[in-house]
Formats: structure tokens, C-alpha cells, sequence
């Protein structure tokens, strides 16, 4: 099968799977979204390790489930803003990391954490769905202009 095939294939389950996901919500969605903050900090730990940062992947999970913890108890990420840069400190002062690698944590974790644990503070589910919509509409068409040029 051709990796346009495979693509579409992935993409048209990936599609049931955030509408099931939408229409149930709640602590389901919360845990959808967890999966998908610690999906993309391993995916840039991995990324990162090409240029000799190394992310600690216990901190990553460790302020990734807080996160989660937050959204669905407190319904708010202010604490965990606030863990982001203590873990980055945390880091640089006990792990004796460089600066970059704590700069590049606290990137990572504001990037993913706050960018996807804000979705489950909306209450408009035809929001959120409108996001992953338009972001898979322009990976796809992305890729088609790509492949083609």
C-alpha cells in the first residue's frame, strides 16, 4: 500500500476516532488529550536529541499528568504554568543541566501542555473539532502540494 493509501487510511480513523471522543467528552477527552501532550514531548525529546539536548522523559511525564490532574479537577492551568518553570529549574539546579536544555524543556512543555490541556477548557465541542479539522486539512494538503512539487 502506498504511503498516500496509508495516510488516508490513518486519517480517516483518526477522524471517527476525535468525533467519538468529541461527542463523549468529559474525562475521556482529558485522557485523549493527555495522550496527545506526551505523544508530542517524546516526538520533540526525540527531535531534540539530534542537536544534543537531552530532555528528562520522568519530568515530562511527571508535569504531564499534573497537567492533566488540573484540567480535570480545577478546570484551570495556572498551577501548571507554574510547575513548568520549577521542573525547568528543577532541572538546571539539581540534574546540573545546561541552560539550553532547561529552555528547551520549558518550550516543550508550554508548547504542548498549554497548547492542548487549553482545548479542554472549551466548552464548545464544534470548536475543538473545527481545530483538529483545520490542522489535518493542512497537513493533508501539505503533503498533496509536497509529493506533487
Amino acid at each position: 500500500m502506498s504511503n498516500f493509501a496509508v495516510r488516508t487510511v490513518a486519517g480517516i480513523i483518526g477522524i471517527f476516532i476525535l468525533i467519538g471522543v468529541l461527542y463523549i467528552g468529559g474525562f475521556l477527552m482529558n485522557l485523549a488529550l493527555f495522550a496527545l501532550v506526551l505523544i508530542g514531548l517524546f516526538e520533540l525529546r526525540n527531535a531534540l536529541k539530534n542537536i544534543d539536548i537531552e530532555l528528562n522523559p520522568i519530568l515530562l511525564v511527571i508535569c504531564s499528568l499534573f497537567g492533566l490532574f488540573e484540567i480535570t479537577v480545577y478546570k484551570s492551568l495556572k498551577l501548571t504554568f507554574y510547575l513548568i518553570f520549577y521542573a525547568a529549574a528543577f532541572d538546571l539546579l539539581f540534574f546540573k543541566q545546561r541552560i539550553e536544555t532547561a529552555s528547551a524543556l520549558t518550550f516543550s512543555l508550554q508548547y504542548l501542555m498549554i497548547g492542548f490541556y487549553s482545548m479542554a477548557l472549551i466548552d464548545n465541542k464544534i470548536f475543538i473539532g473545527l481545530i483538529f479539522i483545520i490542522a489535518y486539512s493542512t497537513d493533508t494538503f501539505a503533503y498533496l502540494i509536497g509529493s506533487r512539487f
